[in-house]
């Protein structure tokens, strides 16, 4: 995982696409919910699975 996204560009990414999202995203869905919606944008931006890229988010600390 850590070849396919390296984890300065992977965490470069994830805060890009969090801090495009608006306020209300984070009160109206569950820190699960938020987790799994950037995991997805995540993977199809790496090409990777949706599985992959749940890991690698926790992996570098992320938490739902």
């Amino acid at each position: 995982a850590a070849i396919l996204m390296p984890k300065n560009t992977f965490l470069r990414k994830a805060s890009e696409i969090v801090s495009d999202w608006d306020d209300g995203v984070f009160y109206s869905h569950s820190g699960t919910e938020c987790l799994s919606f950037l995991a997805m944008e995540l993977a199809t931006i790496f090409e990777v699975s949706l599985q992959a890229a749940k890991i690698r988010l926790l992996e570098l600390g992320y938490e739902a």
